[in-house]
C-alpha cells in the first residue's frame, strides 16, 4: 500500500495537477534554504567554536523556564549530552534525564547515556523496549504521527514520552 510513497523534503512544496491524459503531473520545488553566511572574512577554528557554544548556550537558556523539574532526552550521543550538560550548568538545580534502550543489547545505547547522566549528576530514568513492545505500540505510533513511521527517532521518542 505504501510502495512508492516518499516524504516531502523539508523546505519544499509539492503541486499535483490532473492532466487530460489521466496521468498526474507533479512538481516539487524548494521554497526555503539556510541562508549563506554574510561573513566575508574567514575565521579561525577557535572563533567558530566560541560562536557555536555561545549560540547553543543562548538557545538552551531560552528554554529553561518551567514550573516543573527540568528534564532532557539523553541518548548518550554528542547532541543530547551537550544539551543536558548545558541544562545542568545553566539551571543550577535538579535536572532529570530520560533515555530509551532496547532489550536487544547490540542496539541499545543506554550505557552511554548512563555514563553521561552519572558524570553530570542528573536524576536518570531509563525505558527499555523490546521487539514485542514495539509491534504492540506500532498502531498508536502511526496514529500519533498521522503517517507511516519514517524517522527512526520516532520510536524511542514515543516510548520515552509515554
Amino acid at each position: 500500500m505504501f510502495r512508492g510513497i516518499r516524504r516531502l523534503p523539508p523546505g519544499h512544496w509539492l503541486e499535483w495537477r490532473a492532466t487530460a491524459g489521466g496521468k498526474p503531473e507533479i512538481h516539487i520545488e524548494r521554497y526555503w534554504d539556510l541562508p549563506a553566511s554574510q561573513d566575508g572574512e574567514p575565521r579561525a577554528d577557535g572563533e567558530w567554536i566560541a560562536e557555536t557554544r555561545r549560540r547553543l548556550e543562548e538557545t538552551v537558556q531560552l528554554r529553561l523556564m518551567a514550573d516543573v523539574p527540568l528534564g532532557t532526552f539523553l541518548s548518550g550521543g554528542v547532541d543530547s549530552s551537550a544539551i543536558t550538560a548545558l541544562v545542568r550548568q545553566l539551571s543550577g538545580g535538579r535536572v532529570e534525564s530520560f533515555s530509551v534502550g532496547y532489550k536487544e543489547e547490540r542496539y541499545s545505547e543506554l550505557g552511554y547515556a548512563r555514563q553521561v547522566a552519572e558524570r553530570l549528576g542528573t536524576v536518570h530514568r531509563e525505558v527499555v523496549v523490546g521487539q514485542e513492545d514495539f509491534f504492540d505500540a506500532l498502531p498508536a505510533m502511526i496514529w500519533h504521527e498521522d503517517e507511516p513511521i519514517s524517522w527512526p527517532s520516532s520510536v524511542p521518542l514515543y516510548f520515552v514520552s509515554r
